[in-house]
């Protein structure tokens, strides 16, 4: 075993006990008591709640919006086969009802 060397004065235990208590001190100091933590705990909790809600509410949202965006689509594209079709629907009928190529 490695020697040691004196023994310490009862002064120098007094000033490591006293930088003891400074730590004890200081280290206390960024300690909070349950019923504040708990009530933070509620907070977060609650705010992470409503984000939640947001969040699934923007979806629900988006999704809404994204088929509405689809039947418009749908629509548009019946309207244009609609706009393009009709002159020749009118040509066929009016072929038939004329009495075709005679």
């Amino acid at each position: 075993m490695a020697e040691q060397g004196p023994e310490p004065t009862p002064w120098e235990l007094m000033r490591g006990l006293s930088r003891v208590e400074d730590a004890v001190h200081q280290l206390g100091g960024k300690v909070v008591n349950i019923d504040l933590y708990a009530a933070d705990q509620a907070r977060v909790n609650t705010r992470l709640r409503d984000l939640e809600t947001g969040i699934r509410d923007a979806k629900t949202a988006e999704v809404a919006a994204d088929n509405r965006a689809d039947d418009q689509k749908a629509r548009n594209r019946w309207t244009l086969i609609g706009l393009f079709a009709s002159p020749f629907i009118a040509a066929i009928a009016i072929f038939i009802t004329q009495g075709g190529l005679t």
